[in-house]
């Protein structure tokens, strides 16, 4: 019986680079689209931090009614005596900005996600550097605390701040 040889020398799909690589023929490679090239992009510039909300988040509206809210984060890394802190500037925008104002507080435990923005200004010939990280996500760290989520009054204020009228108190709504 005779078998058939396992890698044809004229089948594309079996050409060899080299000695051992097989490769596929350029017509058949697949380029990658645009979307995933710019999300790799994107990657590269990631930071994630996990610290304490050092400095109560700050809102506040620019002109064209953007919500800006800043705040500063810090990290500590070492034990004991070696400890050594780092203080992050943490900038984020629009609802994100609006929501980290009205949940976070100087102290809690926060994962923060975005990237790296770096500035330079020059002042009397001095170069100055500034670094900060735009936020894209902000959350509650729950390692060493439980967190509780009540929208409740939240929501009473948003209505009626929304459609008008007056929040009472319990005694006063009775």
């Amino acid at each position: 019986m005779v078998l058939p040889e396992l890698r044809p020398k004229d089948n594309p799909l079996y050409q060899t680079v080299g000695t051992t690589t097989p490769s596929l023929p350029k017509e058949t490679q697949q380029k990658p689209s645009a979307t995933a090239e710019g999300e790799r992009r994107n990657r590269m510039n990631n930071i994630t931090i996990i610290g304490n909300v050092g400095k109560q988040p700050e809102l506040r509206y620019t002109g064209s009614q953007m919500a800006v809210c800043e705040f500063t984060v810090a990290t500590t890394r070492g034990k004991d005596d070696k400890k050594q802190t780092t203080w992050h500037n943490v900038t984020c925008f629009g609802k994100l900005a609006e929501n980290v104002a009205g949940s976070l507080a100087k102290g809690n435990r926060v994962i923060v996600v975005g990237r790296i923005d770096i500035t330079t200004s020059e002042k009397n010939d001095v170069k100055k550097t500034y670094t900060k990280i735009v936020a894209e996500n902000v959350g509650m760290d729950m390692t060493y605390d439980i967190v509780l989520i009540d929208k409740s009054e939240q929501v009473v204020k948003q209505v009626a701040k929304t459609f008008g009228g007056t929040i009472l108190d319990d005694e006063e709504a009775f």
